[in-house]
């Protein structure tokens, strides 16, 4: 079965800074590769996080809702991380940073994972 439906690339990165790369405007050639996902796709150029600190962050990326919704103001697992809903109709794919695989269940919900 054909899907018409495009790919999906979310690169999730601690402590990198836009200004930092190429298709942000650092003049120097610093990021080739997500240069070449920016030319292709979709940049954003105002995007915000929910949070200051990543776990939180990245739980209310994935499933829509802000810190003090699901749960995940401290360091314990237990939160609700579960997949945004609609991408249960893509094939995903997690190549993780430390804080996605450490038993927080930010990453079970994706088909493969990688660390």
């Amino acid at each position: 079965m054909e899907c018409s439906k495009p790919n999906i690339v979310v690169a999730l990165m601690d402590t990198a800074r836009a200004d930092r790369f190429s298709c942000y405007g650092n003049s120097r050639e610093t990021t080739p590769f997500i240069d070449s996902l920016a030319d292709e796709g979709t940049q954003y150029e105002e995007a915000y996080s929910t949070s200051i600190w990543s776990l939180p962050a990245y739980v209310s990326l994935f499933n829509g809702k802000l810190p003090n919704e699901h749960g995940t103001l401290s360091w314990e697992p237990g939160a609700e991380n579960t997949l945004i809903p609609s991408l249960s109709d893509y094939k995903t794919l997690c190549v993780s940073p430390h804080l996605m695989g450490g038993g927080w269940g930010l990453v079970d919900d994706f088909d493969i994972h990688k660390n």
